[in-house]
This record gives C-alpha cells, structure tokens and sequence, in this order.
C-alpha cells in the first residue's frame, strides 16, 4: 500500500471554506485538525448548524460524548424542527446506556420527520440492545424500506437474527447486502462469524478468504480465517496465520485515511475496507455531509 500522503490544502478563511476543508481533514481521518476548522466556525458563525453536527459526528466517533452531546443539544436550540438535534442526541444516549432518554429523542427525531432512515436504524439498535428482538427487525426492515441500499441495516437486522438463533434469516440478511456490494468487508466478516457459530467450516472459511482478500491486514477477518481453519483441523496454515497476527495493522484505523497505489480511495471504498461498524456508522454520516457541501 502507498505511503500516506495529506492530499488536503487550506482553501480559504471564509465558513464555506473551513466547513469544506473540516470535511476534506475528515474524510482523510485527519480528526484533529478538522476539529480545529470546526471550532473556528462556530466562533465566528455561532449558528452554523452544519459545523456543530460536524463536530458532534466526530467527538461521537472519537467517544467523547459529553462533547458531542454539548454539540447535538446546540443543533436543537438553534433549530428545534431540525430533526438531526435529537436523532443525534438520541444516538450518544444509546452509546452510553440512558435508553429512557435515546428513546425519548428517536421518537422526537421521527415526530419532525417520519422518514429519517437512520432513527429507524436507531430505534432498531436501541430495541435489540433491551433485548426486544422482534422490535428491532421491524424498525430495521422500516429503514431498508425506505432505502434499501444502506447495507449496514442489513447486517444490524442479521446481528438480531444471530441473537434469536435465526441463522437462515441472519445469512439472508447479509447475502442481501452483498448482493448490493459484495466489497463490504464487514459483511464477509459477519457471515463468516454465522457459519462459525452453525460449524459449517468449509462456508466459514470462504467467506474470510474472502474478506482477507479485500483487506489483507484486517485482523479480524484474519482470526476468524485461522478458527475456521482450526476448526477443520487445518492447523498447520492456522498457526502461519495466527503467526502474522502481531504484524498486522488494519488497513484503516481511526486517523489514516486508505490510499491505493498513491491514490486517495473514496468514502465507499473506506466504508468498505473497515471491519468496524462505528466507523462505517460515522463514514455513512460523512456521506450525508458531503450531499450538504455539494449542494
């Protein structure tokens, strides 16, 4: 893989501009420095809805979520139709366990706007955390309804499967997903895990080759691939893998972007690459973003 190099220049000192620039320093995992962008906005445009969400989306990312709700909270005062102030502030509260209060806000989010697909996906999350399963699919496939090609839902509703022992429907779920992007690393990596679980090794197996070889240094991808391969009493090729396992490094982490024979690789391609469902959550955010500046 290509050296890192910051593809990022100062565009200008203008609110579009910094809010631009706080995006292009996302987007390249560059979260510190797009924070300071941020900050800067809304120190001279104290109203800057966009810059609070921004930055909210990336202290929610980096855990530190007394900030983000700070950020989330501000968005309601300054608009209280908006529906992203308590879809957000419902999100940290989910994070962190006060499902009273994310309860109360999804279904805030989804009084000012019946069809904000991710407080559906919310609303599932917070279901299948109370152990309300049956809930949860139904929020989850009112999310898919609404946009079928968010692959994560996917993969949210076969997580709830696997809990209730559903494994046909857990697989059919995910197929599905990688019927719509057969790249989605996490997508693989689940599957594997499910087949895992039914001990069917030579299925197990094949879905983490797979993963493996859309990231060679996820090493999530590469355990699972080496249980499959105990399982099958392969051991001698488990242990090379299990070997390598120190040596690897995921090919994105939370600070580097990926870049490809010196190219800088696309938000998808990210989301993709990343065996880690917050990041996918926060880069899916990241997209919504871009959709604001582009316009």
């Amino acid at each position: 893989m290509a050296k890192f190099i910051p593809r990022v220049k100062k565009l200008g000192t203008g609110e579009d501009e910094k809010l631009k620039l706080s995006y292009a320093l996302s987007k390249e995992g560059r979260f510190d420095e797009a924070l300071i962008e941020l900050e800067a906005v809304v120190q001279t445009s104290p109203k800057s809805i966009y810059a609070y969400l921004a930055l909210g989306n990336i202290y929610l990312l980096q855990r530190r979520y007394d900030e983000a709700l700070i950020q989330f909270q501000t968005i309601t005062k300054l608009d209280p139709l908006l529906y992203e102030g308590p879809l957000k502030t419902a999100t940290v509260h989910l994070r962190i366990g006060n499902f009273e209060q994310a309860l109360e806000q999804f279904q805030v989010a989804l009084s000012l706007d019946n069809k904000a697909v991710s407080a559906y996906i919310g609303m599932g999350q917070l279901r299948m955390k109370q152990g309300k399963f049956d809930e949860a699919i139904n929020y989850f496939n009112q999310a898919l309804q609404l946009d079928s090609q968010i692959i994560f839902g996917y993969v949210l509703a076969a997580d709830v499967y696997k809990k209730q022992r559903k494994f046909a429907s857990a697989i059919e779920a995910i197929k599905t997903a990688l019927e719509i992007n057969p790249k989605f690393l996490l997508g693989h990596i689940r599957l594997g895990r499910i087949y895992l679980q039914q001990r069917n090794n030579v299925a197990a197996k094949k879905a983490f080759q797979i993963a493996t070889e859309l990231n060679p240094s996820s090493v999530e991808a590469k355990v699972g691939l080496s249980e499959a391969l105990i399982q099958s009493n392969e051991l001698k090729l488990a242990n090379q893998i299990i070997q390598e396992l120190p040596k690897l490094r995921e090919k994105f982490t939370i600070g580097k972007q990926l870049f490809d024979n010196g190219e800088e690789v696309s938000l998808s391609e990210t989301i993709n690459a990343s065996s880690n469902l917050d990041i996918v959550l926060y880069f899916y955010s990241l997209e919504q973003q871009q959709r604001y500046l582009s316009e």
